[in-house]
């Protein structure tokens, strides 16, 4: 390490500031928004970037390193700048020099991308919303994905798409390296740091905060809508709001309309699967809606409440489990059919002396009382047992 080639930083910021003008050249950047700017150099890199795959390839070869090969960081950086080929490492490394040459702050995140392994990308921080969230060019030119998908995400997309759902060190399945790294490679300071930061708590999306409910287009962004804007709770008979409680409600219940509930930003599974089928409706996706439940009767009326309502949606060759209000299980879950699914969402509860009955639903109607709702869902099954 202390043979590592380093770099001189005066001469290295000019370059940085000839590729901003370079990328700016059709543009007035003093009319754009820091979003837009940070969009513009996301795009060029994107569209004028390769990867260099003979370095991963180096990378991955131990006859590489016994032959006296070894990694120059430093000379990576040059080579995007230089070149326009880098990999995850690099790529996210000269971006955030050029987003710090325009004024926007980010930071240098590391993953398992669920697919090589240890991926780096860049965590930008949006100044206007007080909120970071992610750009990966390096899976744009890989041909992982498109522009739109790989800008301004969240954790949540992360893991829709594979990314940080395994840890890569100990529990940790994200890792921020302070930007003093980078400092030391390029020359701006002689010592080297190698400091791990806390990952913020305010990891967000712009795109999908300035989004409508009806103007989503994806399972993914629906998901990550639901994140923003959903909570966990229900609205009583007489207006009252109750998050992440349920007492009292047996008692004092009524389903929410779809509109209640975007505008309470309160769920159950109940409203939660009703916001999740529309959703799929208008898109013009398969739904099938179940309740797995525990029949309500007078001896268990002041037990514990058992319902779990949820939706499944067809894909071009699969079935999915949409799942959000139960955290425990909350994704986009694949099965080959819907029996699979139903076996799997259902397993468990029987040998833990939980006995429920898993009934298919066609909707779920505004306005019922808890125990309404639940005759509703009997009406659809064989079971001479109802509510008392």
């Amino acid at each position: 390490m202390a043979n590592m080639i380093t770099g001189n930083w005066d001469l290295l910021k000019e370059k940085l500031e000839l590729k901003i003008k370079e990328i700016f050249k059709d543009k007035d950047i003093s009319k754009l928004s820091k979003y837009e700017v940070r969009r513009t150099i996301y795009d060029y890199f994107c569209d004028n970037l390769k990867y260099d795959y003979e370095l991963l390839k180096n990378m991955k070869d131990p006859d590489f390193y016994r032959d006296g090969g070894k990694r120059e960081p430093y000379l990576e950086i040059e080579s995007v700048l230089n070149d326009n080929i880098g990999i995850c490492n690099s790529i996210s490394q000269v971006y955030i020099m050029l987003l710090e040459q325009v004024g926007i702050d980010s930071k240098f995140i590391v993953c398992d991308d669920g697919i090589i392994g240890t991926h780096a990308l860049t965590l930008v921080y949006d100044e206007e919303h007080n909120i970071y969230s992610l750009d990966d060019i390096t899976s744009v030119i890989v041909g992982r994905g498109d522009k739109d998908r790989f800008f301004d995400y969240s954790l949540t997309m992360a893991g829709i798409y594979g990314q940080g759902n395994k840890p890569i060190d100990k529990d940790k399945r994200w890792e921020i390296v302070g930007n003093g790294y980078i400092d030391f490679l390029v020359g701006r300071t002689p010592g080297r740091t190698f400091l791990f930061e806390e990952i913020p708590s305010n990891i967000s999306s712009v795109k999908i905060m300035n989004k409508d409910y009806y103007s989503l287009n994806s399972p993914a962004e629906l998901m990550e809508y639901m994140d923003l804007n959903i909570q966990y709770g229900w609205i009583d008979k007489n207006g009252g709001r109750h998050e992440n409680d349920l007492t009292g409600l047996r008692e004092n219940y009524r389903v929410s309309s779809l509109e209640e509930t975007l505008n309470s930003h309160l769920g159950t599974c109940i409203e939660q699967a009703n916001v999740i089928k529309t959703f799929f409706d208008r898109i013009g996706r398969e739904t099938k809606v179940f309740c797995h439940r525990s029949y309500e009767t007078e001896d268990n009326f002041d037990k514990e409440v058992r319902m779990h309502c949820f939706v499944l949606f067809k894909g071009k060759e699969k079935w999915y489990h949409f799942e959000h209000s139960n955290q425990g299980r909350k994704g986009i879950h694949p099965y080959n059919s819907v029996e699979e699914a139903i076996q799997d969402i259902t397993s468990g509860y029987k040998e833990k002396g939980d006995i429920r009955k898993i009934t298919e639903i066609p909707e779920l109607p505004a306005g019922l009382s808890f125990k309404e709702f639940n005759e509703y869902v009997n009406s659809f099954d064989n079971d001479t047992k109802k509510f008392q």
